[in-house]
């Protein structure tokens, strides 16, 4: 895959921490596109509809109404993690230290991993690797 074909969607109810990975990404991937929400309700409902493709998702779980386990609940329910066999890539990306954040990420097979906040080059390193950029 090339990197400028990169899709990244950032969910995070913060919109300061969207905006800085935002150009965290863009600084180690200039052309990749990046949609951003600020309800994980929102972005499902943007999988569900088509309306998205995203081969990564950074995924915050501290959100109100609709936390990052709640989505990933959806996602692993309705199978929005392949998208007509189009898999995605899902990250937390997260200020939790809470090692019983870090043990529950290991419960889904379609989360790959467990980042801390904020996003730093290693990750997007990590990112590149596993989508095969």
């Amino acid at each position: 895959m090339d990197r400028a074909s990169i899709h990244i969607c950032l969910i995070d109810d913060d919109e300061i921490q969207n905006f800085i990975n935002e150009k965290i990404i863009q600084r180690f991937i200039p052309s990749s596109q990046i949609s951003k929400y600020l309800s994980a309700q929102a972005a499902i409902d943007d999988l569900r509809g088509g309306k998205i493709k995203p081969d990564v998702i950074l995924l915050d779980i501290n959100m109100p109404i609709m936390n990052g386990w709640d989505f990933m609940e959806v996602l692993q329910k309705d199978h929005l993690y392949n998208l007509n066999g189009h898999i995605v890539k899902i990250y937390i990306l997260s200020s939790s230290k809470d090692p019983s954040d870090i043990e529950k990420a290991t419960e889904y097979p379609s989360l790959l991993g467990f980042f801390h906040k904020p996003l730093t080059q290693p990750n997007i390193q990590k990112l590149i690797e596993t989508i095969g950029a």
